[in-house]
């Protein structure tokens, strides 16, 4: 089994290498990103963590202590989501292997942003996340497919 800290070091090789072969603007976001790929790894480990095994509106009904701690708008009832990253996160940056990872890392706000995004997107139960996370896939499609050349610019 390899260490945090190994793998964190095979991205930066991975993404110096593909550094020289693209700018390093390219690679950011797309499936080339080597941050993305630990940001996904990671995101995989959090989003269940301390999980109830209760639905969001379940929450909400019995009026869960997490129902009340991430009850505002910006949390848009994905209530056991954002306990399971807030936990995680909390977990993950109390652990002795931390500092040498956030020591590595190009762009901290940028990976964290990721990581709460995928973590928050697996709130399928959520209508207003799933339209979100439409629009999100959609901007990306679009702006792709824009830069290729393959579109008038009529959208």
């Amino acid at each position: 089994m390899l260490s945090a800290t190994k793998i964190v070091y095979m991205l930066q090789k991975q993404s110096s290498a593909l550094g020289h072969l693209l700018p390093q603007q390219q690679l950011s976001g797309t499936i080339h990103d080597p941050w993305l790929h630990l940001a996904i790894a990671l995101s995989a480990l959090l989003h269940d963590v301390d999980h109830k095994g209760l639905p969001n509106n379940e929450l909400l009904a019995e009026s869960d202590p997490l129902a009340l701690k991430y009850g505002s708008d910006e949390c848009m009832k994905s209530y056991a989501e954002w306990n399971s990253l807030n936990i995680g996160l909390s977990l993950f940056k109390n652990c002795k292997e931390y500092q040498e990872f956030a020591g590595v890392i190009s762009n901290k706000e940028r990976f964290y942003k990721m990581v709460t995004d995928l973590v928050l997107c697996t709130d399928i139960a959520s209508k207003e996340r799933r339209e979100l996370g439409m629009e999100k896939w959609e901007r990306a499609c679009l702006s792709r497919h824009h830069h290729s050349g393959g579109g008038n610019g009529d959208v």
